[in-house]
């Protein structure tokens, strides 16, 4: 998508949490929204949640793109928040998953997951909760 999601790609449903996804994200471009990630973890995970499929689709990459960087370092919970979010997503509409670069994502997060220093006692067993949403994605 190489034009922003507009409102309407956000509030489907005219909710309260689509609202508040749109006034945190909408009309940010990719870099600006990984920058929402860095600095507010919960709300914009949150925002991933319940905007609607459209604007997920483009957001989803600024969420993965932080996590990828080297910004993401000893940052567990913008993992475990990404994690829900897609989780909640996957239980929706397994189709909005099934795509590359949410495959490349996981991957990623999979294969890198000692950089977030996830503590087991506060996220449970969070490394194996993501291979199993790999899996359930499929190939």
């Amino acid at each position: 998508m190489s034009e922003l999601p507009s409102e309407h790609d956000f509030v489907v449903h005219g909710s309260l949490d689509e609202i508040a996804a749109f006034k945190l994200l909408g009309g940010k471009w990719s870099d600006e929204a990984r920058l929402v990630f860095a600095e507010d973890t919960f709300g914009a995970n949150e925002a991933l949640m319940w905007m609607g499929p459209r604007a997920f689709s483009y957001y989803v990459r600024s969420a993965s793109d932080y996590l990828k960087s080297a910004d993401s370092s000893g940052d567990p919970i913008m993992l475990s928040g990404f994690h829900a979010a897609l989780e909640f997503r996957a239980n929706e509409d397994l189709r909005l998953l099934q795509v590359d670069h949410i495959r490349e994502a996981l991957d990623y997060l999979i294969a890198n997951y000692d950089k977030y220093e996830v503590d087991v006692k506060t996220h449970g067993d969070l490394l194996r909760q993501l291979v199993e949403l790999r899996r359930r994605i499929g190939e």
